[in-house]
């Protein structure tokens, strides 16, 4: 499993959310049909046009998938959002603030969304058992160049 630690600087997202369940692995059904939605009504086209090429993100020029964590046990919010250096943003669209951390950074490459979904559980059965890294209680990102369908996973730690 290839993966780098590195520490980031906080910044700001903007996006769209939605409450998932954890529970018969509902997440990996609504999580895909979530994008195909965004996808289709043209939402992830709004999102990526926020952030203009001369900004310089920690995330680069990528759409992000975001596992937010709201407190409630099997739920969490799942955002498809961009990092935007300008704070720019329209009535359709959610703020949030990435706080600094250090991350895990895991390469995922392959066919979406079962590559990312089966580097997920990799992750949870083999680098935090293997690694000695603890996961914080922070987001996690999902980063997908705008126009490519490979992705980074990052986990803070």
């Amino acid at each position: 499993m290839n993966y780098k630690i590195e520490n980031k600087k906080g910044f700001t997202v903007v996006g769209k959310k939605i409450k998932v369940s954890e529970i018969n692995n509902q997440n990996d059904k609504v999580i895909p049909e979530f994008w195909g939605k965004c996808n289709e009504n043209g939402v992830t086209g709004m999102i990526g046009g926020l952030v203009k090429k001369t900004e310089k993100t920690q995330t680069g020029m990528n759409l992000l998938g975001i596992c937010a964590d709201v407190g409630i046990p099997n739920e969490f919010d799942y955002w498809i959002g961009i990092e935007t250096e300008n704070n720019q943003t329209s009535p359709e669209l959610d703020t949030m603030l990435i706080p600094s951390a250090t991350w895990a950074i895991f390469e995922v490459v392959g066919p979406m969304p079962s590559a990312i979904q089966k580097m997920w559980k990799r992750i949870f059965t083999e680098f935090f058992p293997e690694s000695g890294y603890e996961r914080a209680n922070l987001p996690d990102l999902e980063l997908y160049p705008l126009g490519a369908c490979a992705s980074n996973t990052f986990f803070r730690i």
